[in-house]
């Protein structure tokens, strides 16, 4: 029988387009996004990857295990220093959606 018991968390699954000029930039800055989000608590997964359609069209997707643990990250002063580097890069059709998940099985 498969386990359902419940498993809470939070994914947050976004994408957004990158100029070419500013795509090095971009793809330097979001390393380290990910290398500093997957050290904090709570964040079980952090990753972006280029769409293998659309070059400059990113897809991240984060796990987290809890809303408050998402909130820390994202409003914590490291990481809105972070987004001041992001605001100079041409950065287009970005969205981002947060789900909060109430149980998983596996699949």
């Amino acid at each position: 029988m498969t386990d359902i018991s419940p498993k809470a968390g939070i994914i947050v699954e976004g994408s957004a387009r990158v100029s070419e000029a500013d795509r090095d930039a971009y793809l330097a800055l979001v390393r380290e996004v990910v290398a500093q989000s997957v050290t904090r608590a709570g964040c079980l997964k952090f990753s972006v990857a280029e769409d293998i359609i659309e070059r400059n069209l990113f897809h991240l997707t984060e796990l987290w295990t809890d809303m408050a643990s998402l909130d820390a990250s994202r409003y914590g002063a490291e990481n809105m220093a972070m987004l001041q580097r992001f605001a100079g890069l041409d950065i287009s059709g970005r969205a981002v959606l947060v789900y909060g998940v109430a149980s998983a099985v596996p699949g």
